[in-house]
């Protein structure tokens, strides 16, 4: 015999269905199944310094490009001849941007900047609520100190229990990991496993390239086509490119990841879709302008993912 978790009933204990409220016994038989699936880990509460500066840098590639933009608007031009007083006024102005954006965002619900939340941290009062307007300003003031220290102040964060930079310390903040545990039963990618699948890919899309220009080259000489070939080539490749992609993300992987022995999956380790593979198409081109940082965060976390990785929700893992 067994009981019904719906209605609390004695049943047979073969009963497939509840003969009292026909609740169907093989729902709690794929919950159990499901979680015997996911095995979890714990990470340290507070963040390390490697996730910080990489929201630093991303926050930072955020700032060059407002500062290439209050640039174009005052019509300044980087050149030979550009004397600093040129780029003093719209530098200025770009470290005001970026002192309010910090203290904005870290003050709000979102409790983090971009680059934070991309990072999967966040910034926290003592209690682990948001800071509010007044506690993230004093918080950004503070931040002086970490400059006025030569950075001793932020370095300071590898020796503290709770990884406090002399700015945290003096505004009584937290920067706390935003997610606390990760998937231990999927076997995440080794990072420069990863990194030589990425270079394989590049040589076979390569090849495909140079394929496609010697094919076009032949039937443009051998026939009248009224079309720029040089355009021809490199919006077909593109969609070659893109296409490829995709189709491989949602099935065994690009050949390099195949090789590899690595699949692109979601973060229960199961395939991805079309759409999820096309958005994460896209992140690569963000995360090729931050190759370096990308790599430094994929190698400090337990799941090893990149930019494109966090944003689109998608891991890279051994193909079992």
């Amino acid at each position: 015999m067994k009981g019904c978790p719906k209605c609390g009933r004695t049943v047979p204990a073969d009963a497939n269905t509840c003969p009292y409220c026909d609740y169907q016994f093989a729902r709690i038989e794929q919950v159990y199944k499901k979680a015997a699936q996911k095995e979890v880990k714990k990470i340290d509460k507070y963040s390390g310094m490697i996730k910080r500066l990489v929201a630093i840098n991303f926050d930072m590639l955020l700032m060059i490009l407002v500062f290439i933009g209050i640039l174009l608007l005052f019509n300044v031009n980087i050149g030979k001849n550009t004397e600093l007083i040129d780029i003093l006024f719209p530098g200025i102005i770009t470290l005001i941007i970026y002192f309010f954006y910090s203290t904005i965002l870290e003050g709000s619900s979102l409790q983090g900047t971009f680059g934070q939340k991309l990072a999967k941290i966040k910034v926290t009062d003592d209690a682990g609520y948001e800071l509010g307007f007044s506690l993230s300003l004093k918080r950004n003031l503070a931040k002086i100190l970490n400059v006025l220290t030569l950075g001793i102040g932020y370095i300071a964060l590898v020796f503290t229990k709770k990884k406090q930079s002399l700015a945290d310390y003096v505004s009584d903040t937290y920067v706390e990991n935003s997610i606390l545990e990760y998937n231990t039963k999927l076997v995440y990618a080794n990072v420069f496993l990863r990194l030589i699948a990425f270079i394989i890919d590049i040589v076979v899309f390569y090849l495909i390239y140079l394929v496609i220009n010697f094919g076009v080259d032949y039937i443009f000489n051998h026939y009248t086509i009224d079309l720029n070939k040089d355009l021809f080539i490199k919006v077909f490749f593109t969609l070659i490119v893109i296409v490829g992609l995709i189709y491989m993300d949602t099935n065994k992987g690009t050949f390099g990841k195949q090789l590899m022995g690595y699949k692109v999956a979601d973060l229960n380790g199961n395939s991805i879709g079309v759409v999820k593979a096309f958005f994460r198409l896209i992140m690569l081109t963000f995360e090729v302008l931050l190759l370096p940082v990308g790599i430094i965060y994929c190698l400090a976390t337990p799941t090893k993912q990149t930019f494109k990785d966090l944003i689109t929700h998608t891991v890279v893992i051994k193909n079992l």
